[in-house]
């Protein structure tokens, strides 16, 4: 690109973005093949994760979807990530990220854990909003990051193998064994799938601030899609849910969201009458849900944009 646009070597750089198992595994490596050109290395959670369950989702039922941050993978990953980004020299060039805050509106929950991130050798992080962005600005104020990261390379490296950052987080079967226990975290993932694809597939909003199952807002991106679906299609590979349970769930989500969004403008109900209830299986919504759901196990990576696409082009070329 550089010899065709007649730009300096060195002009065109490169961010990584460490998000996929594979990634993970070969980031050293690809650090080396893009040498000086690097400008930042980046974690993320939700897209990571749903990488590790569709890579190795049958190794057994995945653990509950809250519980997945303190798994032994994802501690790994994190630790990884600033080990060899910092081997690397990443952090003399440019930045070592960490993850989003998805509640956007939670100030005091954010103050508390975000400053986490430069106290681990992270120098830059994603925040979905303003507010909240000039809020964590004050840790890197508050934690001197280079003298972190100068600490960290002359100290050991971390102990990480790669049977730590392949260590599946197998669900415990105690954690279902109350009545309907199951049933609820089920449906409150539907929930998560069903409040982020009716903006995308309606009204072509792609990331977003919407309520989650408990009435908090939250900001949710195809990330957030990926990991909810990935969960239920691997508890339905390995029994813990069937597809009636799945399809009950998703319609009951329907109708949830319904009641949260009655009367915000432009939102479109989805079972506010008999006629849609009956049909509500077949409604674009719905139906990229299941879809992304059945990708979770057929599709090589369990991403989201296939249904996405399909069924917002379907409305687009409906109202037309």
């Amino acid at each position: 690109v550089e010899e065709k646009l007649g730009l300096a070597k060195g002009t065109m750089l490169i961010g990584i973005m460490n998000e996929e198992l594979g990634m993970t595994l070969q980031l050293s490596e690809s650090l080396r093949a893009a040498q000086s050109r690097v400008f930042f290395t980046n974690t993320g959670f939700l897209d990571r994760t749903g990488s590790q369950i569709r890579v190795q989702t049958h190794a057994g039922p995945v653990d509950l979807r809250d519980d997945l941050t303190k798994s032994v993978f994802n501690t790994s990953y994190e630790l990884h990530n600033v080990d060899v980004s910092l081997r690397a020299g990443v952090h003399n060039q440019g930045k070592i990220g960490k993850g989003m805050q998805v509640r956007n509106r939670a100030m005091v929950e954010m103050l508390e854990n975000k400053i986490n991130h430069p106290k681990s050798g992270g120098n830059t992080a994603w925040v979905p909003a303003p507010n909240p962005s000039h809020l964590h600005s004050m840790h890197y104020h508050m934690i001197d990051v280079d003298q972190v990261q100068r600490t960290m390379e002359d100290s050991p490296s971390p102990n990480i193998s790669r049977r730590d950052l392949l260590t599946f987080p197998v669900l415990d079967s105690g954690k279902l064994s109350e009545p309907e226990a199951a049933e609820k975290l089920l449906l409150s993932y539907a929930h998560s799938m069903v409040a982020y694809v009716e903006p995308w597939v309606h009204r072509g909003i792609g990331c977003s601030g919407v309520p989650n199952f408990d009435q908090i807002e939250e900001m949710k991106d195809r990330a957030t899609e990926r990991i909810d679906g990935a969960i239920i299609a691997n508890w339905k590979l390995h029994g813990v849910v069937s597809q009636a349970e799945i399809e009950d769930a998703v319609i009951k989500a329907a109708e949830i969201l319904d009641r949260q969004n009655l009367g915000q403008p432009d939102y479109v109900p989805m079972a506010d009458t008999e006629e849609k209830r009956s049909g509500l299986l077949e409604e674009p919504v719905i139906s990229a849900v299941l879809q992304i759901i059945d990708d979770g196990s057929s599709s090589a990576s369990a991403y989201v944009e296939p249904a996405l696409f399909r069924y917002r082009k379907a409305v687009k070329a409906a109202s037309k």
